[in-house]
């Protein structure tokens, strides 16, 4: 499971262009690594962790870097069907 959300991650952040190409090589090979390993040493057992240490650092560093004031685009907020959660024509009788 582990080796999935490894390569899910990666792509995601290959396409969106949030992690650094090198990192999302590495994502892949540790990917692969751990979806062919075939021992518990403990060791190897650390790859996950460490890579998820490493994946958190990247984007708290990215965050830090974005001004206060930064916004997402409104389409970001959209929910299923392409409407905003916080609206009253959201679908449905309109009460939560």
């Amino acid at each position: 499971m582990a080796a999935i959300f490894v390569f899910t991650t990666s792509n995601i952040g290959r396409s969106s262009g949030v992690l650094p190409r090198w990192f999302v090589v590495v994502g892949f090979a540790v990917g692969l690594f751990m979806l062919l390993s075939v021992t518990l040493q403990p060791i190897l057992v650390l790859v996950f962790p460490v890579w998820l240490l490493a994946l958190s650092g990247i984007l708290l560093v990215k965050a830090r870097g974005l001004p206060r004031d930064a916004r997402l685009p409104s389409a970001a907020f959209r929910g299923p069907g392409g409407f905003s959660p916080d609206r009253d024509d959201a679908g449905g009788s309109g009460h939560h």
